[in-house]
């Protein structure tokens, strides 16, 4: 399944918790180099404020989200 990101790589405005930013997905554990796409940082209380690192997991898109609630759909689903 291929996603396209409105912000590729190196576009994205810089945010001090990226630093915590890991080169792969916490929770599948797909790696950066594997998508078209900068990882982003998840807030998992979900208050983009709290930038404690306990708060902070980095995520794929797809897994990201899924942690938000939406379904990311399949190529096969959108033609149904």
């Amino acid at each position: 399944m291929e996603f396209k990101r409105v912000h590729p790589k190196g576009t994205r405005r810089y945010y001090g918790y990226q630093k915590y930013r890991k080169d792969h997905c916490e929770e599948c554990g797909v790696g950066e180099q594997d998508v078209d796409h900068t990882l982003p940082v998840h807030h998992i209380d979900f208050n983009k404020h709290n930038n404690e690192l306990s708060n902070l997991r980095t995520l794929c898109f797809q897994c990201h989200m899924q942690a938000h609630g939406w379904q990311v759909r399949e190529e096969s689903d959108e033609a149904a």
